[in-house]
């Protein structure tokens, strides 16, 4: 019983070196372009999702996806939009547009996306917001 045990261990080392070892050695994806994840240093391709400045870029893609035909993902959109607060102002008219959705998941999403927007705002024009 003890040789099969060492003859089953040996062999699912080496598959296990195998596994491991060929795809280090053919540096596996080390030229693939694309962004990188995970870098302590952001590099060229790098892409800062929080930075004011892709605000904007991040706000469309979110009423794209608000308008989209996938419900999961135009409710987590409309929860996004919400979370942005005061800075949705611009698609704020777009979003009531969009309150009366035939989904009442998505309907609710938005609803409160628009509540927690006008909140901010009123937040914001009573002087208790953050300034960026």
């Amino acid at each position: 019983m003890s040789k099969q045990i060492f003859q089953y261990s040996t062999i699912g080392a080496g598959v296990l070196s195998i596994m491991l070892l060929v795809p280090m050695l053919s540096g596996c994806g080390q030229d693939r372009p694309g962004i990188r994840y995970g870098a302590d240093e952001p590099g060229g391709d790098t892409i800062q999702i929080h930075d004011p400045k892709n605000r904007d870029i991040r706000m469309a893609a979110l009423m794209g996806l608000l308008g989209g035909e996938d419900l999961k993902k135009a409710k987590r959109a409309a929860i996004n939009m919400g979370k942005l607060g005061h800075y949705a102002e611009p698609h704020l008219e777009t979003m009531k547009g969009m309150s009366e959705h035939p989904d009442p998941e998505v309907r609710e999403a938005i609803n409160q996306a628009i509540k927690d927007i006008e909140a901010d705002i009123a937040k914001q024009q009573a002087g208790g917001g953050e300034a960026e």
